[in-house]
Formats: C-alpha cells, sequence, structure tokens
C-alpha cells in the first residue's frame, strides 16, 4: 500500500506522461495519474470516514450528557427524560408569559 511519505514523494516530481518512469531517490518507479489519483481517494475517504466517527462518537456523547441535565431537573421522586422536558417546557412558557 502506497503511503502518504511515498505519495508526497510522487506528487513532488513532475509528471511529463502517464506512464513516465521518475527516479525517486534513486528508485525507478513507473506510476500513473490513475494510480496516483487513486491512492489519493483512498487516503482521503479514510480519513473523511475517521473523522465523520470521530464527530459521530462526540455527538452521541453530548447527546448523553444533555439527556442526563434534562433528567435531573424532573421535580417527581422517580426522575425521567420526559419529566425533565416537561419541566422545561413549563419554565419556557413561564419566562415567556412573564409569569416567573
Amino acid at each position: 500500500m502506497t503511503t502518504i511519505h511515498s505519495l508526497n514523494l510522487m506528487l513532488t516530481k513532475p509528471l511529463l506522461h502517464s506512464n513516465t518512469m521518475l527516479p525517486l531517490d534513486g528508485l525507478d518507479w513507473s506510476t500513473s495519474m490513475a494510480t496516483i489519483s487513486l491512492s489519493v481517494t483512498l487516503l482521503v475517504i479514510s480519513a473523511s470516514k475517521t473523522y465523520l466517527q470521530q464527530v459521530k462518537a462526540r455527538a452521541e456523547e453530548s447527546a448523553n450528557r444533555i439527556k442526563e441535565k434534562i433528567t435531573l431537573l424532573d421535580e417527581n421522586t422517580v426522575q425521567t427524560y420526559e419529566g425533565g422536558c416537561e419541566f422545561l417546557l413549563a419554565w419556557y412558557n413561564s419566562i415567556k408569559d412573564g409569569t416567573d
């Protein structure tokens, strides 16, 4: 598999023709633009997938923390998320109507 370092070496050399032999650090590599393009595309897709997984994990953690905090707002002895939502709705309506 092509590494980022080898891709950097390939991209810094001028390509005169799609099947030009390029001496890279004393080696002759036969590369084509399609191979380079595919390798870069695969690296970008992999990085994108990793980034999206990280964002999803952070979003899930954040949503769980917010739900826990809303649950704590429930004034009943057995606290539930729905009870916390009812409390927040009543609180919002009291502020909106000026009855706070």
